[in-house]
């Protein structure tokens, strides 16, 4: 086993200086593959004669072997095998330098070129026609949403009209229209708490009126639809107003103006 390992190592360290040896001769302007053969027929030991044995290949002389004596047969073998290789070498180095092959190459070049040109331009168009496309689905989807909350716009106008006294149903413009309305009384003495809760959970958008009595929040009034108006948006606002019923005068003084999730202690706001 020892006697065996030391022979792979051997061969592997041969293997080794024959690559090295052969790297030289290429530097030294000799064909690859012919260095191969000539190295392994006399080794590579000795690079000279390597060389002598590449130039006998060349002229299409026979070289030695150190396996076994040659008949005519092998000899003819090798010889016909050399000069197929040398004549394909010489082949491919006219086929280098042959202004024939030149222009041929520079056709092949030339067409490869205008192919990737071609490639790059239908790529680019495709790459157009996809953002055109894109272009024109974010334009109908704007125009869907446009019309999806003019729709839901008109549809509440529609549900606060509904809720609204029937003078106010007619074409009476806004700033006549929209006058105070009693919708209830309710008696108070010198203090009372008012309260307004809002909900706007599932599009719902609706105002509940309150005041206090005996401690206790008691609904007054209708609910208020509130609608979003791209007319003239600003929005709802609390507020809180005097008038005088009877003869002009008087004041009011509000206090105690509280907001959020609950007020007064009530936990049944919305």
């Amino acid at each position: 086993n020892k006697g065996k390992s030391k022979r792979k190592k051997g061969n592997g360290n041969d293997d080794e200086e024959g690559e090295k040896a052969k790297q030289k001769l290429i530097e030294m302007g000799f064909d690859g593959e012919l260095a191969q053969i000539a190295i392994n027929s006399v080794g590579y030991q000795d690079l000279n004669r390597c060389a002598e044995i590449i130039q006998k290949i060349e002229r299409g002389e026979p070289i030695p072997t150190p396996k076994h004596k040659k008949t005519q047969a092998e000899i003819d073998a090798e010889l016909a095998r050399y000069k197929e290789i040398i004549a394909k070498k010489k082949q491919e180095a006219a086929e280098k330098v042959s202004p024939k092959a030149q222009a041929n190459n520079e056709l092949a070049r030339r067409k490869q070129v205008l192919e990737n040109i071609e490639m790059k331009r239908k790529y680019d168009e495709q790459q157009r026609q996809l953002a055109l496309e894109e272009r024109q689905k974010a334009r109908i989807q704007d125009k869907i949403d446009r019309e999806n909350v003019r729709k839901k716009i008109q549809a509440q106008r529609e549900e606060q009209k509904k809720g609204l006294p029937e003078s106010s149903k007619t074409g009476i413009p806004d700033d006549v229209r929209h006058v105070p309305v009693e919708c209830a009384k309710v008696k108070a003495g010198k203090k009372a708490c008012l309260k307004i809760t809002c909900d706007f959970t599932d599009g719902k958008d609706k105002a509940y009126f309150f005041y206090k009595e005996n401690g206790k929040w008691k609904e007054i009034g209708n609910p208020l639809k509130m609608v979003f108006k791209l007319s003239h948006f600003t929005g709802y606002r609390f507020a809180l107003s005097y008038y005088s019923s009877r003869l002009a005068g008087g004041i009011a003084d509000f206090s105690g103006f509280q907001t959020g999730q609950e007020v007064y202690g009530d936990e049944k706001n919305k």
